[in-house]
């Protein structure tokens, strides 16, 4: 079994199986059908609110705990976590964390950045795309988009791409890539009278036009 970084950037590894100078799987399948049987090392950092799990953007309030938790996917880590970021950094190395940030004087709110990264069982790391935590000192609340995708098949991926922007005033813009599932959903973090937007930018590809 090969395990394989699909870049430098990148937090996945490909996990391939078969020995080497042989093929696996039938030859007429398409790459398409060939990836879909490949294993994807992930590690996913959540924040774990009154027992679910939320996704990245999380929220908290200044000078009060949140807990953050790391979840390997399709691997077993080694049961050492790094964990990076603010004070993130100094609570240990277990897959489930409780600290918090206090801000100062005269700062409303700030955004934090947080990592985490563990071994896979060959020693290979893997390291989580960074989760960002909106910290205030007032109660926040989330907006949320949650878009349906009518296309048939729902989950086709021909045919256009679409990324979302979206931004709050205590949250920095950011933009999400469609996944083109059949219900997604999209949040902001933000304070009573806060603004927020969400902004949908689709492009169909040439050969789609009627």
């Amino acid at each position: 079994m090969a395990v394989n970084k699909i870049n430098s950037r990148s937090p996945y590894y490909i996990v391939a199986a078969g020995t080497e100078g042989s093929t696996t799987g039938d030859s007429s399948e398409t790459q398409e059908e060939r990836d879909a049987k490949q294993e994807i090392y992930k590690l996913n950092i959540v924040q774990v609110v009154s027992g679910s799990n939320v996704q990245s953007p999380g929220s908290g309030t200044s000078g009060t705990d949140i807990k953050l938790r790391a979840i390997p996917s399709n691997f077993t880590g080694n049961g050492v976590y790094t964990w990076t970021g603010g004070n993130a950094a100094a609570e240990g190395t277990t897959s489930e964390i409780d600290f918090k940030e206090t801000l100062g004087s005269g700062v409303t709110n700030q955004e934090f950045s947080y990592g985490c990264s563990t071994l896979d069982a060959d020693g290979n790391t893997i390291t989580a795309t960074a989760f960002i935590v909106s910290w205030a000192t007032a109660t926040q609340y989330t907006a949320t988009l949650t878009l349906t995708n009518e296309r048939k098949p729902s989950i086709s991926s021909r045919g256009y791409n679409a990324n979302v922007t979206l931004s709050s005033t205590i949250q920095a813009q950011r933009v999400d890539t469609l996944q083109k599932l059949e219900i997604e959903t999209f949040e902001v973090k933000g304070r009573a009278g806060d603004s927020y937007s969400f902004a949908i930018d689709t492009l169909v590809d040439t050969p789609y036009f009627n």
